[in-house]
């Protein structure tokens, strides 16, 4: 079935160099894993260990009081629990653990769980939650509660598949060496918000993930569909899809849910199969790593918590000092904000200053710059502070927040830039 979007803009995918590649395993398994208390959204995990203690693969080490669970991702010992670097910017409190490369798996729960065909929906949402699963290519919402607030308000349930972010093939890749497994999560979800439909919507660049689920769900005789719709960008965007796959659209201020869908990531849908199947909670992902610099880009499987220098050097390392580096899709950067959306020198200044600040920052950089320093999935010490001050004096909120950040990475010996440097010294003369 080939569905079409409205809208929406072409983009060179750049996915050649790996989507060809099958998931590996990293050939030196990571050292260490670092793990935030905060890989969700909502109120972050408190730690469950202490350092010193002995902790196997999978088991909790950290919970929050809504019943979110974190899991080890390697066997061995906590070596700390401290603040540390998060990708989302800022610090968060982490479990770090050494990895003593013996993969022992956590067995006190082991073989507990029904089979997850006589499971109720309560049930299976349950040991979603209980295995950690959170959204996986979006927002991060822990998937078990966006799942019972969908129960018997929807009738269909999509699997995104669509990855239309240029460079990456992690679940490309996933489609096609775990395609069953993908099928049957569906099935599970299905189940479990007591939809009507389940349809799995790749991207038209992928005819051979289509071919591959089309034939296990025959088959298999698994109700699920699978549509193909053109690759346009931004086709992963849940109105996006939702409009695209079933030709409802969402209203505006409104989500998938006020017409009848629930939007799930395939990677999401997958580790929900390894939950209710094989009853492993979340601890690994499919990622991919490329990139023009890049000597040897793959996709892997990896534990997550796993560094990004260990994947880089997995990947060969760089051919040339790479100009910048991005988690997760290019998209959101200011390098392609002109180039491909021909946005004004403005707004992709903004783009571009949001992170370091810099002397003589405009109103609109400014307003960029706090926006993301103090987003609503922030969690650091003092981000409340930082809210009420950047209502009341945006410029002092920017100096205090220039001063948290230049201290942070001070603490954990890393570089300051000196941009950061000069625009806490420009505000400190603009405010006194």
């Amino acid at each position: 079935m080939f569905h079409f979007i409205f809208g929406g803009i072409h983009l060179e995918g750049r996915k050649e160099t790996t989507r060809g590649k099958p998931m590996a395993l990293l050939e030196v398994a990571p050292k260490q894993v670092i793990l935030p208390m905060s890989m969700h959204a909502g109120a972050p995990c408190a730690p469950t260990v202490t350092v010193g203690q002995a902790v196997e693969l999978g088991q909790p080490v950290g919970r929050s009081e809504e019943g979110m669970v974190i899991h080890a991702s390697v066997s061995g010992t906590v070596s700390a629990v401290e603040p540390r670097p998060h990708p989302g910017g800022g610090t968060c409190l982490a479990v770090v653990i050494d990895n003593d490369g013996k993969n022992t798996l956590w067995t006190a729960e082991a073989d507990v769980h029904a089979d997850y065909e006589r499971m109720s929906a309560e049930q299976i949402v349950r040991r979603i939650t209980e295995a950690g699963i959170t959204g996986m290519g979006g927002k991060g919402l822990p998937t078990g509660e966006k799942l019972a607030a969908a129960w018997n308000k929807v009738d269909t349930l999509i699997i995104n598949a669509a990855e239309s972010e240029p460079y990456v093939t992690a679940d490309h890749r996933l489609l096609l060496e775990r395609g069953e497994p993908v099928l049957i999560g569906a099935q599970i979800l299905k189940k479990a918000v007591g939809a009507h439909r389940a349809v799995i919507a790749v991207e038209g660049n992928k005819l051979n993930a289509v071919e591959v689920l089309e034939r296990r769900r025959a088959r298999r005789k698994i109700d699920v569909d699978v549509c193909a719709v053109p690759s346009r960008y931004p086709l992963g965007a849940e109105k996006q899809i939702v409009k695209t796959a079933t030709g409802r659209e969402v209203p505006p201020g409104g989500t998938a849910m006020d017409v009848g869908c629930v939007v799930i990531n395939a990677a999401t849908t997958f580790a929900v199969y390894q939950a209710l199947v094989k009853d492993r909670p979340l601890t690994h992902r499919a990622v991919t790593v490329t990139g023009g610099t890049m000597i040897r880009p793959r996709n892997f499987w990896v534990p997550i918590g796993t560094p990004m220098r260990e994947l880089v050097e997995a990947s060969g390392g760089f051919r040339e000092k790479a100009a910048i580096l991005f988690t997760g899709g290019p998209m959101t950067g200011a390098a392609l904000a002109r180039a491909q959306f021909g946005v004004s020198d403005a707004v992709r200044d903004a783009i571009r200053w949001h992170t370091t600040g810099r002397p003589g920052m405009t109103l609109l950089e400014k307003i960029i710059y706090m926006a993301d320093y103090i987003e609503p999935t922030r969690n650091f010490s003092g981000v409340e502070q930082l809210r009420k001050l950047a209502y009341e004096d945006l410029d002092r909120a920017m100096l205090l927040g220039l001063e948290m950040s230049i201290e942070e990475n001070r603490n954990y010996g890393n570089e300051i830039h000196q941009n950061s440097v000069s625009a806490r010294d420009w505000f400190q003369k603009l405010v006194t």
